[in-house]
C-alpha cells in the first residue's frame, strides 16, 4: 500500500499539468482575440476568428 502512493501522486500531478495546459490554451484562444491589443496586432485574423468563435463559444 505505501508503495502505490507515489504512483498515485504522479498520475494526479500529470493530470493536473494536462488540465493546466488545456486551460492556458483556452485562454489563448478565447481571451486573447477579444483584447484590443490582439485585434490591433492583426485585424484580418481577428475578423476571421470572430465568425468562428460564436460557433465554438455557444
Amino acid at each position: 500500500m505505501p508503495q502505490m502512493m507515489p504512483l498515485k501522486w504522479l498520475i494526479l500531478m500529470n493530470f493536473s499539468i494536462m488540465l493546466l495546459i488545456i486551460l492556458i490554451s483556452f485562454i489563448f484562444f478565447f481571451y486573447l482575440p477579444s483584447t484590443k491589443y490582439y485585434c490591433k496586432l492583426n485585424k484580418n485574423m481577428f475578423n476571421y476568428s470572430n465568425k468562428n468563435m460564436w460557433i465554438w463559444k455557444w
